[in-house]
Formats: structure tokens, C-alpha cells, sequence
């Protein structure tokens, strides 16, 4: 059986004094069939980790048809998640909560 991959990217921008940021990237076998590679951050407060849906920031970076075995699975994530993607998706994620404080 294939198994997700996970990457955990710190985020100290977005720290406050109770708890820190990460930006998780995770390719999967999606519920619906394929692969899907989706981009979140998250708040860890102590042990603790939240994600806010449709207020933190989510994004579905790719999501492909097709039988989801582990190699389709680590050969998607590699893809979806080089340093330059990764650079993008951190300003993305940067840009989301920036916009959040103007309002």
C-alpha cells in the first residue's frame, strides 16, 4: 500500500509569541481517485497543531488521474515541490496572511 509524503517547512514569519507557523506540503492518494499535492500552513501551539479552513492558507498545488502507487505518489511530490515551486508557494502563503492583517 503506498503512503503519503510529507515535507514541514518552518514558517518564523508568521510566529507569534504562543505559537509557531510551518507550511506543510503533502502529496496523497486523493478520496476520489489520483494524486493530489496540496500545500497548508498550520499554527503549532505546544503539542497542538490547527489549521483555520478558509481563513489559513491551503492551496492544491496538482492533482493528477490515475492509480496512486508509491512511486506515481514520491515522482508527483518531487515534481509539485522543487525549491523554486516551494519559494512560490512560501510568497503565497507570506502574501495570504498579509492581505488578512490590512483587513
Amino acid at each position: 500500500m503506498a503512503h503519503a509524503v510529507k515535507q514541514k517547512i518552518m514558517l518564523p514569519e508568521l510566529d507569534t509569541p504562543k505559537s509557531q507557523s510551518v507550511l506543510i506540503l503533502h502529496t496523497h492518494k486523493h478520496y476520489r481517485g489520483g494524486i493530489a499535492s496540496l500545500a497548508s500552513v498550520h499554527h503549532i501551539d505546544g503539542v497542538f497543531e490547527s489549521h483555520m479552513p478558509y481563513q489559513d492558507f491551503f492551496k492544491v498545488v496538482v492533482r493528477t488521474a490515475g492509480t496512486a502507487t508509491q512511486k506515481r505518489i514520491d515522482s508527483q511530490h518531487a515534481a509539485a515541490f522543487t525549491d523554486e515551486a516551494i519559494e512560490q508557494i512560501k510568497a503565497e502563503a507570506l502574501a495570504h496572511y498579509a492581505a488578512k492583517a490590512k483587513l
